[in-house]
């Protein structure tokens, strides 16, 4: 079961101008329910980012506490008659693999991942019913199953060794949730017995300093057609932000400060739900504000328009044409930008790895680390400071 809260989904305004708040709820695919909260509100006063009323709006906390108590009403009704005995319940088979999957794992256990990661439990659910279409009981996941539906992502799905890891990893929490409780034996988890997917590191690459700086002084007169996608791809180099995020930027991600400075404040987009943090910081305070520059140039303050709007397929074919007009031999993709940004900000300039993080909002400091690219000079550096006396 999943829940969305929905602004204007008839896009119609009243004569208040004003539209409905609803709120979705997603039982299976058979069975999705719209209800109204009874809130109306102007769509200057909607937060589409965090899904609830702005601040700007003269009843906003009080409002919003009633959005949510809504949601939470409604998702503990739907509860109730999920587990009821109401004629019109759904019937689920507790013991079948895929009912298990979806309704228990990832409707209750994993309400509250982030869409992302509930987006990788979606996808390996729908992998296994292409793989094995009817459902079947739990007790069947053995290791030949599994070796059977690892081979179907290779051969079928063309999927390399780390996408299958990353599928098996979600099948492996099922599995460790049925032994929880009781539905398999642990001696008899697949996993327990041995099958295993191991990640394969891979190599992470960033552009050098010498490279940044080869991009930043290109006489841009003999490609103009490339000036925006160069400017956006320096200012993900500067700021570490993923293509996601950049293309859902506005004026309201940033704030000109009484000192000039500009902060940029935004909630990731590839991990949003309710506990992600908002990242926030002063980025004139970094790269000399090379950052600054590219928002005065792009960004009009005096509306909500889009910051950078061009599609991540185009955006990345004019990056290949940068790359070769820069003579640059290192692939220049759009999340090259981000890993650029954090691995000279640690390699070249010293910023501690904490702090790394906190601009890349990783949750984990391990996920920063995995972006570092540290070679033969980063080592040969740091030797240098090291008193060996």
């Amino acid at each position: 079961m999943r829940t969305k809260i929905l602004f204007n989904r008839k896009k119609k305004l009243n004569a208040k101008n004003e539209a409905a708040i609803e709120v979705e709820i997603y039982i299976s695919r058979n069975n999705r329910t719209v209800k109204s909260t009874g809130i109306f509100i102007e769509p200057k006063y909607w937060d589409e980012t965090l899904l609830n009323i702005k601040e700007t709006h003269p009843e906003a906390r009080e409002l919003n506490i009633k959005l949510f108590d809504f949601k939470n009403k409604l998702e503990r009704e739907y509860i109730n008659l999920y587990y009821s005995g109401y004629e019109n319940k759904p019937k689920i088979k507790r013991r079948n693999f895929y009912d298990y999957f979806e309704n228990e794992v990832m409707a209750f256990q994993n309400s509250d991942l982030a869409e992302g990661t509930q987006k990788v439990y979606r996808r390996t659910l729908k992998y296994l019913r292409e793989y094995k279409p009817k459902d079947f009981p739990i007790q069947q996941v053995d290791v030949a199953f599994l070796h059977g539906f690892n081979l179907f992502l290779k051969e079928t799905k063309g999927l390399a060794n780390n996408g299958r890891h990353s599928l098996f990893t979600k099948v492996r929490k099922v599995l460790k949730s049925a032994v929880i409780n009781d539905l398999i034996p642990h001696s008899e988890d697949p996993f327990v017995k041995g099958f295993k997917i191991r990640e394969i590191p891979v190599e992470q690459t960033s552009l050098t300093l010498r490279e940044l700086k080869a991009i930043e002084s290109l006489d841009m007169d003999f490609r103009p057609e490339l000036i925006l996608v160069r400017d956006m791809f320096l200012f993900q180099c500067y700021t570490a932000v993923r293509y996601g995020d950049l293309s859902a930027l506005t004026s309201e991600n940033f704030d000109v400060l009484d000192n000039g400075k500009i902060r940029l404040h935004y909630i990731p987009q590839k991990t949003k739900h309710k506990y992600t943090k908002r990242i926030s910081w002063i980025i004139s305070d970094f790269w000399e504000g090379k950052a600054d520059e590219i928002i005065k140039k792009y960004l009009d303050f005096s509306n909500n328009a889009p910051f950078f709007d061009l599609t991540n397929g185009f955006y990345n074919r004019q990056l290949k044409e940068l790359q070769r007009f820069a003579g640059i031999k290192t692939p220049i993709v759009s999340h090259l930008g981000r890993k650029t940004c954090i691995t000279l900000l640690v390699n070249d300039f010293g910023l501690d790895i904490a702090k790394a993080q906190m601009i890349a909002g990783h949750a984990k400091i391990e996920m920063t680390r995995r972006y570092l690219k540290i070679d033969e000079r980063d080592l040969s550096e740091a030797a240098k400071k090291i008193d060996w006396k």
